[in-house]
């Protein structure tokens, strides 16, 4: 008598339950590696923009944008949008369209009082937490004294 060929049930159900356990132990590393990689983008991002800022205030005595008028690009934006367009000119800079973050310039150029200061906000446009303390925003703040202030704020 020939042995019949396949597998039996319970070795189907035992190889299933294996991959059960397999994929649960993944998705949560995986959603880690996601969110360091969001963050890392979103750090590596400001500190190009702050870094953009210094060298626009040396030349012109004024962070960018001058009329005080802030600048906001959303991740949704089409790449060849004015906002775009206003930082790649003021800035000499692009911005990465199809990320998951949003970008928020604001500059604050006060003559009167002879201080200058730019705060920039980048978060993530889904509220997907860029950081383990669940914040989704980074905010980095530079002064007319090349103080540099970058914090997260906790949910």
């Amino acid at each position: 008598m020939q042995g019949k060929r396949g597998y039996t049930l319970i070795e189907l159900m035992i190889v299933i339950a294996i991959i059960g356990i397999l994929a649960t132990l993944a998705v949560p590393s995986y959603h880690t590696y996601q969110q360091r990689a969001y963050a890392t983008h979103a750090q590596l991002m400001l500190k190009e923009i702050m870094n953009a800022q210094i060298v626009y205030y040396l030349e012109h005595n004024k962070f960018y944008p001058e009329d005080n008028a802030p600048i906001v690009i959303m991740s949704t934006e089409p790449r060849n949008s004015g906002e775009f367009k206003k930082i790649q000119d003021g800035l000499h800079l692009a911005i990465p369209t199809g990320r998951t973050l949003d970008y928020y310039f604001y500059a604050a150029n006060n003559e009167l009082a002879n201080t200058s200061s730019f705060t920039l906000v980048v978060r993530s446009s889904s509220d997907f937490p860029l950081f383990l303390n669940g914040s989704s925003v980074l905010t980095g703040i530079l002064d007319s004294n090349g103080v540099i202030n970058i914090f997260t704020l906790a949910h």
